[in-house]
């Protein structure tokens, strides 16, 4: 299976917009729609915060998802590349597993 990485040489704002809002879409799974009663738990458990205290919370807990699925990304993607360019070899294998 070849891939022509000449696509991925041209960013365009469209493509850009297209990657967040797909982002965006799988962000609504299961998965993740479960971490929303514990963000509502952990802001909204004290009457003492302050709006813009439990906005700065909520922000902080959704950079947080944000980053660490862009690292897994990122970390999934060079492996991929590293690994799925050689051989076929590890296609048999993730199919057998």
């Amino acid at each position: 299976m070849n891939f022509d990485l000449t696509i991925l040489q041209e960013v365009s704002l469209t493509a850009v917009l297209l990657t967040f809002l797909g982002g965006i879409v799988t962000s609504i799974g299961p998965c993740n729609v479960a971490t929303i009663p514990l963000i509502m738990g952990f802001v909204g458990g004290s009457a003492a915060r302050t709006r813009w205290r439990s906005f700065s919370l909520s922000m902080a807990f959704a950079l947080g998802l944000a980053l660490t699925f862009m690292l897994l990304g990122i970390a999934a993607s060079l492996v991929g590349g590293m690994l799925g360019g050689s051989t076929r070899l590890w296609y048999y294998l993730v199919a057998a597993i």
